[in-house]
């Protein structure tokens, strides 16, 4: 009789020191992702902001341009603030504040004086048009500067911003303690009523690891809390494994990470190396199950491990008579509640007798498949169990993940193994 040696186990915990800090540039364009526009301000005057962080003062208005209203398009607010402060423009209690309502972490070299925003102003033609003039050279002064046309965003408008709509002007950052310039494509629209102008900031965040490329959506506004944007991996044949969000897996070649957000000051991607055992990878036959096959106790139907395939299976080899298996049992019928409709099957060995087994799984509430191991199926022996209580957890493929998962964390244990062995499998 072929037996396997299969009581091996590794964990998840991640090493010391595991964060990848990747720089990423801005870049013009939306890349792959769907673009959207941000609030610039309303006509309307009673819905001002709750924190009033100055208007600009610019000269050079057109008299045809009415109801002209100034504002600012701010790309660094640690440094646009830090200036507004220096310059009387306001205090430092409309600083604190605005640092509640928009948290961010303040750059300790803000000391620089940056291009870290743009004035404009926004006013109507006589025909009723929307138009803009930006401060592009940052003189105060808008009568050198050409009108920019605010056409309508319209409901159905395919959101696929087109460069061709862009004005692209010099921003400064400070990255890293050095001053950047980058320029940026601006896109203003109004709604159909007029009353309300919006923007985009066409442009967008990449980097590289290894033979893959890294874009984020940066929101396509300047969000000063905007610190976990979506990230999108590509590489020679295309997006690799969908858009992630903060707190996702993600596969590079056969390296797996967490995607921890960025660090918009220093233009940092975060990604937590996840450290996982070379079995994931092993075509090995002692590392995949036996085949076994029983009968189910409470319904007398077959199940073996072929019925199982495409599915992860739970496996708990246990016994009434042991102690520490009755101990464990209250863990697992949480995790089978928690976990009942996640693509994972729980089935108990039991090396039992049939005598006053239902009672015990009636109390117990053990409400998942059961087969009694015997000199039959020997499926005990197949998998050369030789301590009780042993868990098992098995790939859709009948890979032997793990051994002895924790009982105090078995859902999220479960949870994490799928979702990293789902990445194995993507090949």
């Amino acid at each position: 009789m072929l037996t396997y040696f299969v009581l091996i186990h590794f964990s998840i915990q991640l090493p010391a020191q595991s964060i990848l800090r990747i720089p990423y540039t801005l870049e013009p364009g939306t890349a792959a992702f769907t673009p959207k526009y941000s609030l610039l301000f309303e006509y309307d005057e009673n819905t001002k902001p709750k924190i009033k962080i100055g208007e600009p003062e610019l000269s050079g208005v057109p008299e045809y341009m009415n109801q002209a209203r100034t504002s600012y398009l701010v790309v660094d607010y640690p440094q646009f603030l830090h200036q507004l402060l220096k310059s009387g423009k306001i205090d430092s209690t409309t600083v604190a504040k605005f640092k509640e309502e928009h948290p961010f972490r303040v750059d300790s070299s803000a000391h620089h004086t940056t291009r870290s925003y743009m004035a404009l102003v926004v006013g109507t033609t006589k025909t009723g048009q929307r138009i803009a003039r930006f401060d592009s050279n940052y003189d105060g002064d808008v009568s050198d500067e050409m009108d920019y046309v605010i056409s309508p965003l319209q409901t159905n408008e395919p959101l696929a911003l087109s460069l061709d709509d862009a004005l692209s002007f010099p921003f400064e950052f400070v990255v890293d303690g050095r001053l950047s310039e980058k320029n940026i494509p601006i896109i203003l629209k109004t709604n159909t009523h007029g009353d309300s102008i919006y923007y985009a900031a066409a442009s967008h965040g990449k980097a590289h690891l290894f033979d893959h490329e890294l874009s984020l959506n940066l929101g396509f506004s300047f969000d000063p809390s905007l610190s976990n944007p979506e990230l999108l991996i590509t590489n020679e044949n295309g997006p690799v494994g969908g858009i992630k969000k903060d707190g996702d897996l993600l596969r590079i070649g056969k390296r797996f990470y967490r995607y921890q957000g960025v660090d918009p000051i220093q233009q940092h991607i975060r990604l937590e190396r996840v450290t996982i055992p070379y079995s994931f990878w092993s075509k090995d036959s002692s590392h995949y199950a036996p085949y076994f096959e029983g009968v189910e106790f409470s319904t007398n139907k077959q199940i073996s491990l072929t019925d199982l395939q495409g599915k992860y299976v739970f496996l708990n080899f246990w016994g009434t008579w042991c102690g520490p298996c009755m101990a464990k049992i209250p863990s697992i019928v949480q995790a089978f509640k928690e976990l009942e409709n996640e693509n994972v099957v729980f089935l108990g060995i039991a090396s039992e007798s049939q005598k006053g087994f239902a009672k015990v799984l009636d109390k117990r509430q053990i409400d998942w498949p059961q087969i009694l191991s015997d000199s039959t199926n020997e499926i005990v022996e197949k998998f050369n169990i030789s301590s009780y209580p042993t868990t098992m957890l098995l790939g859709p493929d009948g890979k032997i993940i793990d051994v002895n998962l924790d009982e105090h964390t078995l859902a999220q244990a479960i949870r994490q193994y799928m979702e990293l062995y789902n990445l194995a499998l993507e090949e």
